[in-house]
């Protein structure tokens, strides 16, 4: 990926802003539920746990990926025929103490050195290894400008409530790490079993996905306490690199979310030029309302100095033209969620997505759009979902479902009434569930009344989403899972010889909570409306 650095003399700080950051069975559905292999490959290998081919396969049911940091790549196989095994031909399952040991130097060992972080500023007197941060935001009045780091670090160490909040977040730290380094070799022995033939059971498969929700979650909160121990100035090389590495991770998966805005305006605070990570604190900005930080990201962003004779990518260019519209929408959507809150009487239906990624609960907008929601819970009531593939999933953009044809043309053979024009309408933010139409061309624009079975999440705001598509809902739990799919965009042209993995699916599409009584959804005949 482009790690191209903004330059030092552009930087910006964010302190002033609203925002500041707080303390901190078949082969078929193992190969779709697999998170992409960049997360444990390089957060375990910047943690300084080596990962082993078959160790990493198990983990992310996919070839090695490339270290973000040197470009290498391991040679491991996807093809489970390839697993390393042993005298009896059984896969390999070393226990985690064997296979998760600490990294020996790069001196003697053939393996892939750690993810480096250019960008952050080397402290005079302190290790020169990148990555090593300046106490950051616990400076007190008394402090002098030309104290140097060692001496500063010195005098924090003399503060008895400091020395105790450190000690105190260097604990969770080490046991988020434990915790983490067991539950992947968890999930790796369930996996080897699998290959095995030892355990092919619905209960194994079950198992596995409940594993692989538990590294997930293991991932944030070895996150969480990585930040918040960098955040104390502590010059840990292992939790910083960790915590870069997984910042890279979430701007690669279109993780945009408050937690991500915290790691990268930290590092951006303390001086990172790296330009994922600018703008990844920039697309968070704009999903959690704190446009002013946004505001000033992109003003950076977008100098000349910085460009250079580049031209401003399209999703950041989309994201700050527009951001002041943005920022109306995000606040008015803010409004109509806190009158919903409010009323005791207005409860909404739920409906839970059983990905191959994770479980995702969504809250249906049945006031602003009662025909569509009735239309969508009559449809998963009778299982049309069930096992429809993510056929669309672009970066930075949208997944696209419920198809059952699987080629982008299938519908439910009922065709919905828009209901954007109504009063009150719901905005495209992140997470928004929009009932997807038939386009006219390449303009965006779609033909009227078209919209049946399809359905788009976005991974990031929309302007426009409002003024030609219905916004029937918005996902409330999971959307980390969504972030997570496979990408499929069909617009891009395929290398010959390229393996594509198969998508991503919806397993189960289950109501939660419904009205006892559903509003008659409006359907018409699309060829009546195009005539018009």
């Amino acid at each position: 990926m482009n790690q191209t650095n903004v330059s030092a003399s552009t930087s910006v700080s964010l302190t002033d802003s609203k925002f500041s950051h707080p303390p901190a069975i078949s082969m078929i559905w193992l190969a779709r539920s697999f998170f992409s292999a960049v997360t444990l490959v390089c957060v375990i290998a910047a943690s300084g746990l080596p990962l082993s081919a078959v160790a990493q396969e198990s983990v992310t049911g996919q070839p090695a990926a490339q270290n973000p940091a040197t470009g290498d790549s391991s040679s491991a196989s996807s093809n489970p025929e390839s697993t390393e095994t042993d005298s009896t031909g059984k896969a390999k399952q070393s226990s985690p103490e064997a296979d998760l040991s600490p990294v020996a130097p790069a001196s003697e060992t053939d393996a892939p050195t750690p993810p480096t972080v250019p960008g952050l500023p080397a402290v005079p007197g302190i290790s020169t290894v990148p990555g090593i941060l300046p106490a950051a935001g616990v400076q007190d009045a008394g402090a002098t400008s030309e104290m140097t780091p060692e001496e500063y670090r010195e005098e924090l160490l003399k503060d008895p409530e400091y020395v105790a909040e450190l000690d105190k977040r260097a604990a969770a730290y080490k046991k988020s790490r434990a915790n983490l380094v067991k539950a992947v070799a968890d999930q790796r022995a369930t996996f080897v079993r699998y290959l095995n033939h030892d355990v092919r059971t619905p209960a194994a498969r079950q198992l596995f996905f409940e594993q692989r929700d538990d590294v997930q979650q293991r991932l944030d909160e070895h996150y969480d306490t990585a930040l918040a121990l960098t955040m104390m100035g502590e010059y840990n090389e292992d939790a910083i690199t960790f915590l870069v590495t997984m910042i890279q991770h979430r701007f690669e998966n279109s993780i945009y979310d408050i937690a991500t805005l915290q790691g990268a305006t930290f590092l951006m605070d303390n001086n990172s030029q790296l330009e994922y990570v600018w703008k990844a604190a920039a697309r968070s900005a704009m999903t959690t309302g704190q446009f002013d930080t946004a505001r000033k990201i992109y003003k950076v962003l977008t100098k000349p100095e910085v460009l250079g004779d580049k031209e401003f990518n399209e999703t950041d260019g989309a994201l700050s033209f527009f951001l002041d519209e943005h920022e109306k929408q995000f606040n008015e959507e803010m409004e109509i969620r806190k009158q919903e809150q409010q009323a005791t009487d207005n409860k909404l239906p739920r409906v839970n997505l059983k990905t191959t990624q994770g479980d995702v609960e969504v809250e249906l907008y049945i006031n602003q759009a009662p025909s569509a929601v009735s239309h969508f819970i009559k449809l998963v009531e009778s299982g049309f979902y069930d096992g429809l593939d993510f056929l669309v999933v672009i970066q930075d953009m949208l997944a696209l479902t419920g198809d059952p044809n699987g080629d982008g043309l299938g519908n439910s053979g009922q065709y919905l009434k828009d209901e954007h024009q109504r009063e009150g309408v719901r905005h495209g933010l992140r997470g928004s569930l929009l009932m997807a139409k038939i386009p006219e061309d390449e303009s965006g624009n779609f033909f009227p009344d078209s919209a049946s079975s399809q359905f788009t999440i976005l991974l990031l705001p929309l302007v426009s989403a409002s003024e030609k598509q219905t916004v029937f809902g918005r996902v409330t739990k999971g959307m980390n899972a969504i972030s997570r799919l496979r990408r499929v965009d069909p617009s891009k042209k395929k290398e010959k010889g390229e393996i594509v993995q198969p998508p991503d699916s919806i397993i189960e599409a289950t109501v939660l909570w419904r009205p006892e009584t559903l509003p008659e959804p409006i359907y018409v005949d699309p060829k009546e409306t195009r005539q018009r």
